[in-house]
């Protein structure tokens, strides 16, 4: 579905009472900022990369600039730091497995700002291989297609539903905490549904952090 068709839809729909209310551009705004809550709440784009840690160097950043980090965000933003996976050195090649803490002093890994990866001395040997959650760039074109499977799209339109009536009445026991207070329980269902299995382990970081 392209922006253009959903942002019809909601007009008739979502924001029916609001749409002299609420700018076009308003409602690009709000479907942004509901892609990007949803894929903080579902693995929807994972990538794995592969570090060789340069002696000296203790952060690794994942800007897209770091040339120690190969991450390509041309067409994505970094969420999140999930698990580092750490092997030794030859012969004995054994793989240890972090969640990295943030602590600016790490006993192995930590994580002093979101997208920084700090390593202790200790590993500075080892190759690394990094786990990390993404999402897309914003929207900026009307013919774009929405970035989200099917199943997800009903979620977007309680999303801006939300951010919609919020815009025009910040009124908690109004629609727009009727819509908001939909959208968390759908969430949780299609998570507890097992259609996106979450791990234990992932819940508990996304718990953690706010996400969830």
């Amino acid at each position: 579905m392209e922006v253009s068709e959903l942002i019809t839809s909601l007009k008739s729909g979502e924001l029916k009472k609001l749409s002299l209310k609420t700018s076009e551009s308003d409602v690009f705004g709000f479907i942004n900022d509901g892609i990007l809550d949803l894929y903080k709440r579902f693995p929807l784009h994972r990538e794995n990369v592969s570090i060789t840690p340069v002696a000296g160097v203790k952060d690794y950043v994942f800007d897209g600039y770091d040339t120690n980090v190969p991450l390509n965000l041309d067409e994505s933003v970094l969420l999140l730091i999930e698990e580092v996976t750490a092997t030794s050195p030859a012969p004995d090649n054994l793989v240890y497995t972090f969640i990295p803490s943030n602590r600016t002093k790490p006993e192995n890994f930590s994580t002093p700002s979101y997208n920084t990866l700090r390593i202790n001395t200790n590993y500075e040997l080892y190759a690394l291989d990094v786990d990390v959650r993404l999402a897309p760039q914003p929207l900026l074109k009307t013919n774009e297609d929405i970035p989200l499977p099917p199943q997800l799209l009903r979620l977007l339109r309680l999303f801006v539903g939300y951010k919609g009536s919020n815009s025009v009445s910040a009124d908690i026991k109004g629609e727009n905490n009727t819509y908001y207070v939909r959208y968390l329980s759908e969430v949780k269902e299609l998570i507890l549904s097992g259609q996106y299995p979450i791990d234990e382990l992932e819940y508990s970081q996304l718990v953690s952090k706010g996400f969830l």
